[in-house]
């Protein structure tokens, strides 16, 4: 084997450049299997077709959403002008702080209740804001 040497001056041997040539034609198999189009997916089949046990608990869980909103509702318009801080709504209905901070700014946003800018201490030391519904303010 003799050496050859390129244009820019670089000697090369003739047996590495078939070895380029040969991992080229390599490249190039995978490159067109990479540009054959996908086979169509097909559509997704639900889980489940609506069983009757799923259609029964939808039913049933129905009248309950925006319960909690209600009682909320209902015990600050039992406290009258004087309204109730959350931790006070808490406390007279038995639900958490938690569950009941999302139905209260449901509540806010409806424009059913108005946040005074009083405030009354909690037993943890802070402060909280009043709650009082629209029709006792009035």
């Amino acid at each position: 084997m003799t050496p050859s040497t390129t244009r820019d001056g670089i000697v090369a041997n003739p047996s590495s450049q078939n070895a380029a040539a040969k991992q080229v034609d390599m490249f190039a198999e995978f490159d067109g299997a990479a540009l054959a189009p996908m086979k169509p997916r097909k559509p997704q089949r639900r889980p489940h077709r609506a069983k009757a046990t799923s259609r029964i608990a939808y039913r049933d869980g129905r009248p309950r959403a925006g319960t909690k909103a209600a009682v909320a509702l209902e015990s600050i318009i039992d406290a009258g002008k004087a309204g109730r801080t959350r931790y006070e709504i808490c406390e007279s209905t038995g639900i958490g702080y938690c569950s009941i901070a999302a139905p209260v700014l449901a509540l806010l946003k409806a424009g059913l209740i108005v946040e005074l800018a009083a405030t009354r201490p909690t037993p943890t030391g802070n402060h909280a804001h009043v709650l009082v519904a629209r029709e006792a303010m009035q």
